[in-house]
């Protein structure tokens, strides 16, 4: 049997910060999410994955000396690990 179970959405999150320029200190405020994924086969999964996003995203966003996207070069298609 060829089945696949192939996951794919395209999504965009805009988070809403405030900044203490004293401090740096950086406040969510409110975080939007919206995503195309055609059809919902299972709501949980696409929950995880709404909020995975939201999670790695902060994560990358305030981990010390991470490169801007700006200088992220293009990464091959297939792993070079095996």
């Amino acid at each position: 049997m060829d089945v696949s179970y192939l996951i794919q959405s395209h999504t965009t999150h805009v988070p809403i910060v405030e900044v203490d320029p004293e401090t740096s200190t950086v406040k969510i405020l409110k975080s939007y999410v919206a995503s195309d994924c055609s059809t919902v086969m299972n709501p949980t999964l696409l929950d995880g994955r709404i909020v995975g996003g939201i999670a790695q995203g902060t994560g990358t966003a305030f981990l010390p000396g991470s490169v801007p996207v700006s200088r992220h070069r293009d990464v091959p298609s297939r792993s070079r690990c095996r």
